[in-house]
């Protein structure tokens, strides 16, 4: 499967020198592939960690599955109810509508071109949802991709453990599941990683909607154990959302929902400059693929995160023909 890896890399048409990680899982079978050099020259090693980006969003919905099964957490419980700080707006929108970005929070984007100088971070993002003049749309009404809404998923997993955001995941997710060279920030955490170098002035500090750092094949192995359901929170993260007029939400617990050849499959990317990653899995293939750039596009990766995932798809495929 390596073999796999390296060309598909190639006729993505992924630079040699670009800095990239990949990793696959296919039947409990796992494969990585790790190429380019970094800003010193030091060569990409598979050990290596990259950002993660918004990929962290799935822990954060796992995280709130977990307080959920517990008995924790009522995720249809007004958002004010546990963080009290927030306006008005925040009486309309429930754990449930963040988990999938239903609740009319400014889009992606908005925010993020505010911050001028500054870095990306909770304390940021919190008090910009304070601002009176900052317009939400009515809950429930349409689908709005928002990194605000998980940055508040975030609080609220703090609020209601009493654990940092970091703490919890680690001590929950990452240690249980055995899942080594994953680190999440600890908030205001300046991460120390080679990719830092090519992320530019600005940094993405933030948790819940990202945060995460990881290496390829360690998000493989996250990403196989959610395949077997290892948490036993698959009937809550992997469900669809719903709008009011009853319209179904593609998009899950911190996972976008979708199908390959009839089977279920569940995807995200996520993207800062010099900083792209997507991920795919599907269990009833029993098959994950992770991808991680260093990189100032968001297509590279696709291409080739999609391209690895059909690949071995089809001969997972030919595997089990008579």
């Amino acid at each position: 499967m390596t073999a796999d890896l390296e060309a598909i890399a190639r006729e993505a048409g992924i630079p040699a020198e670009l800095p990239l990680s990949l990793a696959a899982c296919r039947g409990g079978e796992a494969a990585q592939f790790a190429s380019g050099a970094w800003p010193d020259g030091r060569p990409v090693t598979p050990t290596d960690l990259f950002y993660a980006g918004s990929l962290t969003k799935q822990l954060t919905g796992a995280a709130i599955a977990l307080l959920a099964r517990e008995g924790r957490i009522d995720v249809d419980m007004p958002l004010r109810r546990i963080l009290g700080d927030l306006p008005a707006w925040a009486d309309r929108v429930t754990v449930r509508d963040l988990l999938h970005h239903a609740g009319g929070l400014p889009p992606a984007g908005v925010l993020e071109r505010a911050l001028g100088q500054r870095h990306w971070t909770n304390d940021y993002v919190m008090a910009a949802l304070r601002a009176p003049e900052l317009p939400f749309a009515t809950p429930r009404v349409s689908y709005s991709y928002s990194n605000a809404g998980y940055v508040c998923l975030a609080r609220v997993i703090e609020r209601i453990t009493g654990m940092s955001f970091a703490g919890f995941i680690e001590a929950n997710l990452i240690e249980p599941l055995a899942i080594e060279e994953m680190h999440v920030l600890s908030e205001g955490e300046i991460p120390a990683y080679p990719q830092v170098a090519m992320m530019g002035p600005v940094l993405p500090l933030s948790t819940g909607d990202g945060g995460l750092w990881t290496t390829a094949s360690a998000f493989v192995s996250w990403l196989d154990r959610q395949n077997r359901d290892a948490l036993g929170i698959a009937y809550l993260a992997e469900q669809p959302g719903k709008l009011a007029d009853g319209e179904t939400i593609a998009y899950g617990w911190g996972v976008g929902i979708r199908s390959f050849g009839g089977q279920a499959m569940f995807i995200h990317g996520g993207g800062w400059q010099g900083a792209y990653a997507k991920a795919i899995r599907s269990p009833s293939l029993g098959l994950s693929v992770a991808g991680f750039a260093a990189d100032g596009s968001a297509d590279r990766i696709v291409a080739v995160t999609d391209a690895l995932f059909g690949r071995l798809a089809a001969g997972s495929a030919q595997e089990t023909t008579p």
